[in-house]
C-alpha cells in the first residue's frame, strides 16, 4: 500500500510538473499558471523604466523625481491604485488639481489596457482653459 501511495504521489507531481512547464494562457503576454502563482508572492517590477534617452526627442518623457514615491504596490493585485503625478511634470487636471490616474494588475499577465474615459470637451480657449466653469457645474454632480 505504501508503494502504490508513493507511486501515485510522484505521478501526480510529474504531471503538475509537466503541465506547469506548459503555457496556460488565453493570448501572447499572459503567463503561465505556474508563473501566475509565483507572481503573487513576488511581483515582476518595472520593465521599461524612463533612461536618459527617453528624455529627449518630440515626445520627451520625464524621469522620476528623486524620493518620489506615487503609492503604487505591486502585490496589490485586484485593486485599483491611485497612481499622482508629481506636478513637476507639468501634468494636471483641467480643474488645476494634480493629474492622476488609476491601475489594477493581476498576478496572470503583462499586458496592460488602457481606457480613456471620454467626456472633458472644450471648443474654444474660454471653454478649454476654464473660464467658462463647465467642469465646475459638472463636478458638483460627479465627485
Amino acid at each position: 500500500m505504501q508503494f502504490c501511495t508513493r507511486a501515485l504521489s510522484t505521478t501526480i507531481l510529474t504531471l503538475l510538473m509537466l503541465f506547469g512547464s506548459l503555457p496556460a494562457h488565453a493570448e501572447e503576454g499572459d503567463y503561465s499558471w505556474w508563473r501566475s502563482f509565483l507572481n503573487l508572492f513576488n511581483p515582476p517590477g518595472a520593465d521599461n523604466p524612463v533612461n536618459d534617452s527617453d528624455t529627449q526627442g518630440m515626445y520627451p518623457l520625464a524621469k522620476p523625481e528623486s524620493g518620489f514615491n506615487d503609492g503604487y504596490d505591486p502585490k496589490r493585485y485586484y485593486a485599483w491604485q491611485k497612481i499622482e503625478v508629481p506636478a513637476s511634470t507639468g501634468a494636471a487636471c483641467g480643474n488645476g488639481s494634480p493629474y492622476k490616474f488609476f491601475v489594477s494588475t493581476v498576478p496572470n499577465t503583462k499586458n496592460t489596457l488602457i481606457y480613456m474615459e471620454g467626456g472633458g470637451a472644450c471648443w474654444d480657449y474660454e471653454s478649454c482653459s476654464g473660464q467658462l466653469r463647465i467642469l465646475a457645474q459638472l463636478e458638483h454632480r460627479f465627485w
